[in-house]
């Protein structure tokens, strides 16, 4: 088994708005790149060949992102789609940002340097 983690984000006014972290777990070894396509390929085929599916499709005004897949992540079609796709696991978590920092912010402050 191997762990993909894919990051998705929204800007707006080009500020990061939402973050969304995908986990896929794939039951043989393959690329993130191959996770992701057949992540997509089980999504599509479930958006055109089930009831649940096509109605998610369709309350997303035909734009289904992650954020849609967020709200049908433990639909037991899909689930099967992407158990037949070799993903035996997909975990949401999507986040609104209020405030953003820094990737190199210092976090441990009042120390001097030890030489």
């Amino acid at each position: 088994m191997k762990n993909h983690t894919l990051l998705f984000t929204r800007t707006e006014s080009l500020q990061v708005v939402n973050v969304a972290v995908l986990t896929l777990e794939t039951g043989t070894d393959m690329t993130q790149a191959a996770a992701k396509g057949r992540f997509v390929l089980a999504l599509s085929n479930w958006a055109q060949h089930s009831k649940s599916g096509k109605q998610a499709w369709k309350d997303s005004d035909q734009n289904f992102n992650i954020g849609d897949f967020a709200h049908h992540d433990n639909d037991r079609d899909l689930k099967a789609l992407l158990a037949a796709e070799g993903i035996t696991s997909a975990k949401i978590e999507v986040v609104s940002v209020d405030e953003s920092h820094d990737y190199d912010e210092l976090l441990v402050t009042g120390m001097e340097a030890r030489r």
